[in-house]
């Protein structure tokens, strides 16, 4: 599905949350429509896989990914760190201090990208700041960071440095899809320490 035809339905959508919207308190504590559109038109709301791959293999404690699929898809295979939240729960009272925390970068990822457009825009309108989507969502993941393969008799030091991010990453998440919830838990702080050893370094 290519980008303008996903815009159009985006812009449909819009239309119909600010109809549904302007029954509600006129004075609204979110982005206005016009403000979502503009964000929307120059894409600021959207990561790539490569940008969130470099994210996840930093252990970064300031990013939450927050997978809006369904418990079924999220268990066969699910990014390192992400937390659960299927689209119908996404901003109930356990899970929307989430969406509240400021500073917290959350970005939101879908089997594609067009439902988590759709809470986005949700987010948006509720004022919850720092929130993103992840573009092509899993289906673009897995193409670009799973299958990626280098072709060619050459690599330069920015491809090099790419395909070692998205190499370090894979392996990752193939580990983090093998490991019990318990394991999981430990997991970044176990991660930190280790690349901490290896380079010599200390707090």
């Amino acid at each position: 599905m290519n980008f303008r035809y996903k815009f159009s339905i985006i812009l449909v959508l819009l239309g119909i949350m600010s109809a549904i919207m302007s029954f509600r308190d006129t004075r609204s504590k979110g982005f206005t429509a016009k403000e979502i559109l503009s964000i929307l038109h120059e894409k600021k709301f959207i990561y790539t896989s490569d940008e969130l791959a470099r994210y996840i293999n930093d252990a970064d404690s300031l990013i939450q990914i927050i997978d809006i699929r369904s418990k079924r898809e999220f268990l066969e295979g699910n990014l390192p760190g992400s937390l659960n939240i299927p689209f119908e729960n996404l901003f109930d009272s356990y899970h929307e201090s989430i969406f509240k925390q400021k500073s917290l970068i959350k970005i939101i990822v879908d089997r594609d990208d067009l439902l988590s457009t759709q809470a986005w825009i949700l987010a948006m309108q509720e004022g919850y700041l720092n929130t993103y989507v992840l573009k092509g969502g899993m289906k673009e993941w897995d193409s670009t960071i799973m299958k990626s393969a280098f072709a060619g008799d050459k690599i330069s030091p920015k491809e090099n440095a790419l395909f070692e991010n998205r190499y370090k990453v894979r392996r990752l998440f193939n580990q983090w899809n093998n490991m019990s919830d318990s394991e999981k838990l430990k997991f970044f702080d176990l991660k930190k320490e280790r690349e901490k050893k290896l380079v010599g370094g200390c707090e």
